[in-house]
């Protein structure tokens, strides 16, 4: 897949091609709107830039899977630099593969570059960046941000520790861990489980 991302960032397809991908165009966001969540009571609001961490094995994936499941026809870009999720998953929990788009960078370039694209196409109206083995800068996180309010999407790093220094830019954190094999997740106001 590597290869593929590497045509595309070099081809640098315009975004009319983009448009022209198989697929219903998401809806436009309404302002204020927020996305229903299980774990988070509010949900999450849509033009937010998220963070979600926890340890290996906490439940992050796990939670974004449910997130899904509970947004069916969100269409969403996932972008990792390893991809290690298991389809079966997603299939369990009902999620549709046909709404996600996998992007597998190898580089800081590639991956800031997928996650450019894949907001300010409007295509997406979440965005999930898993940055472990490379990490967005804040200027990156800042730019992206007002993409994300503008078109009112979803912007969600997953991480297995929270960013201290680029905290303020964040709508909201979430931490995931579990306990006593129930996933919990702990935000700033209080701790949902599932």
């Amino acid at each position: 897949m590597g290869v593929a991302l590497r045509t595309i960032v070099s081809d640098r397809p315009v975004l009319s091609e983009l448009r022209n991908l198989p697929g219903v165009l998401p809806s436009p966001m309404k302002s204020r709107e927020a996305l229903p969540f299980s774990l988070k009571k509010g949900g999450l609001p849509r033009g937010s830039l998220i963070e979600i961490s926890g340890g290996l094995g906490q439940g992050k994936t796990e939670a974004l899977i449910s997130f899904l499941a509970e947004n069916r026809n969100l269409k969403t870009a996932w972008i990792e630099s390893s991809l290690n999720l298991n389809p079966f998953c997603f299939w369990q929990n009902r999620v549709s593969l046909g709404n996600i788009l996998f992007i597998e960078p190898e580089t800081d370039f590639e991956l800031e570059w997928a996650a450019n694209q894949a907001v300010s196409s409007g295509l997406f109206q979440l965005v999930i960046v898993q940055d472990d083995r490379f990490s967005l800068s804040a200027s990156v996180l800042r730019r992206i941000q007002i993409m994300v309010r503008k078109l009112k999407s979803i912007f969600i790093v997953l991480s297995s520790s929270a960013r201290v220094s680029d905290s303020w830019l964040f709508t909201d954190r979430l931490n995931f861990f579990r306990k006593d094999g129930v996933v919990r997740c702990r935000t700033a106001t209080s701790i949902a489980t599932f």
